[in-house]
């Protein structure tokens, strides 16, 4: 009989028979089929299992080779033509996952539109690849390493301050009614982007960056297109900016003449205006690419992708075309706006109802911080005053600190303790007891005080110094040597570790995200902060409890003047304050007594403890705070270098208003070193459009300067003119309107170039700028000028690159207000002979001028 072939079988088949059969081994079946007849059955493979040696045989295969059906081979046909096999199943599109499958000519031009150098969404290799088979759809790994970098940290940047510029607005009730519905709207989509969620994202691919897929992007892609799409309508540099410049100028309307607080609402507004293309325009762009795979069938080029898939955007988004923006025209609005505006609003600080009260044991402390340090900020901490540059030249703090930015609540908890530190170098000469309790305890008060107090040097030394601070200093230092370091697993161990220090040690209740098994190993030696104030204010609460009752069980000595061991400028200005402000209680019989130093030490205290331990403390409003100072105008970028104040001078001047009987002071005096008798900021005459002083202030300053000894010191003072040029043709060409706005526009750059507090700008004519610079060379006004020429031709106000002349003049000595302004002519009309932008420099000795490069 001719073989045949063994039948086969399901699988289990053969095994139910064989238990039919009992007990049977395979040779046992073997015999008996060959004594019945018939053959051994065999089970078939699993189907997965036969497909794959299927497959894995076709492969071997020689192209070559014809391939014939075996019943094809029995009959000896071998004439007709081959069929191959069935080809093995194919694998699924990327986009497919999402419901979307691309053609191939469509799949091929994304890829390699994301994979171009100004997207660089797939790198090029993987682009190449999907041309000669399915590959897998792989996100180009440096695009996620570099991600905060590319879009999160503009957008950051963008949202927080518009969040913080809504968040004042807030507060102003007398200015509540002049919010425009439509600029809310633009306003409150960019205050809800969910940047929380594309950091999680972010840094959940950042991870494993080189195994990421394009279907894997969707729910950041939709985080980060969403509002970028609700507002495609808009023009960025009118509808999206005119909503921040209104919400901006109504803080500025809210606010006291003189106000400490405009300062820091107009660099908010200026880095909300500088990330307004970067966000809109740019990222949105950049990233196209990978909305398109995610959502289309269909290659498109940008901006045309836009549009014309309009429909397939929305739905991918979750939207419809209804809760698209429609552009308006804002001009009715604003004139609508203007003519609501009281006059009421722009004289008196409004009210805050909104914001939660603050007790008043704790304004009772700012008020006395405020008295203690004039100018520095206290009366506004809410606003997030940088207090840096004020308190370094008193206290010198530890190196890294001057990285932590000022809208960082750590800034204001460094400050405060080094104060503290101060007060309590007092107590160390109070005559302090033991004694026993109204419940027959004893209470050892020396000993308490002394233990707590004298280690209240190790949050600065320690726990700032050598753990935050150095960690701060290492992770921006690493930052400017690889620009994608935060990206990588060292840079994000590094920023987990920040936040876990200062939420462990300081500030309790932060809600800022931290990885799991994120502990440093310092964590066991060190004392907390909120627990260590606590306990600070128990035990001089019990102090101040005995002398108020008159029993003096606790202190022998509680009006005897306080003293310190080494007597400093903080010491003494405290005793000056203290007496006079007076006894603020009955029971402290003497202002500059032991009892009276331990009784504002507590209200210090009150503040600290209120700050970092009260849930309902502004510093817990935020999610999330930047982590360094960065540079303005280029965010991310770490700053080092801070111009710091001179408090000495600024404290003296605000005394000597005190006692001629000045209300209120502004911020900063000038900080020139003889401002007695120059022009005080209640007495300058402002312009309307720029806020700057005007040309009599200026005239009135260089005569006290002109004369005053820092002129012929080594580093006299130098002017820096600036014109506009054809700036009164352009504004008679386009209107007030375009003035209006080219010098806003002009000012912002100004004030974002020069030292906040020092240096000191004027309007002088209709395109005219003067920039009073003190103890400051002509050679170091020449960076200044260069910064200020290229930030200049950079910007676009509608009529193409701003074209600049700028000069340089540097005092000498026996030149007075006429010459000096005399030389500011001559140098502007000189630089205006050269191709812009032109700077040129006046020497003072041989009046020559010369062209700086």
């Amino acid at each position: 009989m001719a073989e045949r072939t063994p039948r086969r079988y399901d699988p289990g088949e053969l095994g139910r028979t064989r238990q039919n059969l009992g007990d049977l081994s395979p040779e046992e079946a073997r015999a008996m089929a060959k004594r019945l007849g018939g053959q051994v059955g065999v089970e078939k493979e699993d189907a997965a299992v036969e497909q794959k040696y299927a497959q894995i045989a076709d492969l071997n295969r020689r192209r070559g080779d014809r391939f014939l059906p075996p019943e094809k081979i029995a009959d000896g046909d071998s004439r007709k033509s081959p069929r191959r096999s069935a080809p093995p199943p194919a694998r699924r599109n990327a986009s497919a996952d999402q419901g979307v499958r691309a053609g191939y000519l469509d799949r091929m031009r994304m890829n390699f539109a994301a994979a171009r150098v100004e997207h660089q969404l797939k790198s090029s290799l993987n682009a190449m690849a999907s041309l000669f088979g399915r590959v897998p759809d792989r996100v180009n790994p440096a695009f996620l390493r570099g991600g905060d970098r590319v879009f999160f940290t503009p957008i950051e940047n963008l949202v927080l301050a518009v969040r913080r510029q809504l968040a004042r607005n807030a507060k102003n009730t007398p200015v509540h009614a002049l919010r425009l519905p439509y600029f809310e709207r633009i306003l409150d989509v960019i205050k809800n982007w969910d940047i929380e969620g594309i950091s999680r994202e972010l840094t959940r691919f950042q991870k494993n960056p080189r195994n990421v897929l394009f279907p894997e992007l969707r729910e950041m892609c939709i985080l980060l297109y969403k509002p970028m799409i609700l507002l495609m309508d808009l023009d960025p540099l009118y509808h999206i900016a005119m909503a921040i410049k209104r919400v901006h100028d109504l803080n500025l309307l809210a606010l006291s003449r003189g106000s400490p607080d405009a300062p820091t609402l107009k660099l908010q507004y200026q880095l909300a205006r500088d990330m307004l293309l970067v966000v809109f325009r740019d990222i949105r762009a950049r990233c196209y690419p990978m909305l398109m795979k995610l959502c289309s069938v269909r290659y498109a080029p940008y901006p045309a992708f836009l549009q014309d898939q309009k429909a397939m955007i929305l739905d991918f988004l979750g939207l419809s075309p209804g809760d698209l923006l429609k552009p308006q025209d804002l001009s009715g609005l604003e004139r609508q706006a203007q003519a609501e505006e009281p006059e009421s609003a722009a004289d008196g600080k409004a009210e805050e109802p909104g914001a939660a009260p603050i007790p008043d044991g704790i304004r009772e402390g700012l008020d006395f911080l405020d008295a203690l340090f004039p100018q520095a900020g206290f009366r506004n901490l809410e606003e997030y005053p940088d207090l840096y540059p004020y308190f370094q030249p008193l206290f010198g703090f530890p190196r890294g600190v001057e990285l932590i930015p000022p809208e960082d609540p750590l800034q204001q908890v460094v400050v405060l303790v080094a104060i503290l530190q101060e007060l309590f170098y007092g107590f160390r000469a109070m005559r302090l007891k033991g004694f026993i309790d109204d419940e027959g305890r004893k209470v050892a008060l020396d000993e308490r005080i002394e233990a707590l107090t004298g280690n209240w040097h190790q949050f600065l030394d320690e726990v700032v110094g050598k753990q935050y601070a150095s960690n701060l200093d290492e992770l921006c230092r690493q930052m400017e040597r690889n620009r994608d370091f935060r990206a990588t697993d060292y840079g994000n161990r590094l920023e987990f570790e920040l936040v876990w220090t200062k939420r462990r040690f300081l500030l309790p209740h932060l809600k800022a995200r931290i990885a799991k098994g994120i502990r440093a190993a310092y964590a066991v030696n060190l004392p907390k902060l909120p627990e260590t104030v606590k306990e600070i204010r128990e035990t001089v609460g019990i102090l101040l409890g005995d002398i108020e009752k008159g029993r003096l069980r606790a202190i022998d000595d509680p009006e005897e003047d306080f003293s310190v061991a080494i007597e400093d400028y903080v010491s003494k200005r405290l005793r000056l304050v203290l007496g006079r402000r007076g006894s603020p209680r009955p029971y402290l019989k003497k202002p500059t007594s032991n009892a009276s130093l331990a009784f504002h030490a507590a209200l210090v205290l009150d503040v600290l403890d209120y700050l970092i331990s009260s849930p309902d403390s502004f510093y817990y409003r935020e999610e999330s705070y930047p982590l360094f100072r960065s540079e303005m105008g280029r965010p991310g970028v770490p700053q080092y270098t801070v111009a710091l104040e001179d408090p000495y001078t600024l404290i003296k001047n605000a005394d000597e208003r005190r006692e001629g009987g000045e209300e209120e002071a502004p911020k900063r005096a000038a900080a020139d070193g003889d401002t007695a008798d120059a022009p005080s900021a209640a007495e300058e005459r402002k312009d309307r459009t720029t806020g700057f002083a005007l040309l009599s202030s200026l005239t009135a300053r260089l005569g006290v300067l002109s004369g005053s000894p820092q002129a012929t010191e080594r580093k006299p003072f130098t002017l820096v003119p600036l014109s506009l040029r054809r700036f009164g043709d352009l504004a008679k060409q386009y209107g007030p309107a375009f003035a209006d706005s080219a010098l806003k526009a002009a000012s912002d750059i100004i004030t974002s170039e020069i030292r906040l507090y020092v240096d000191l700008p004027y309007r002088v004519g209709t395109g005219s700028f003067i920039l009073l610079l003190p103890e400051t060379t002509a050679a170091e006004a020449a960076h200044l000028a260069k910064r200020l020429a290229e930030r200049f031709l950079a910007t676009d106000v509608g009529t193409g690159p701003v074209e600049v002349s700028v000069g340089i003049i540097q005092h000498r000595e026996g030149w007075g207000a006429e010459r000096l302004l005399k030389a500011v002519e001559t140098t502007i009309r000189e630089a205006g002979k050269h191709e812009a932008p032109a700077i040129v420099s006046l020497d003072p000795e041989s009046g020559s001028y010369s062209l700086v490069t």
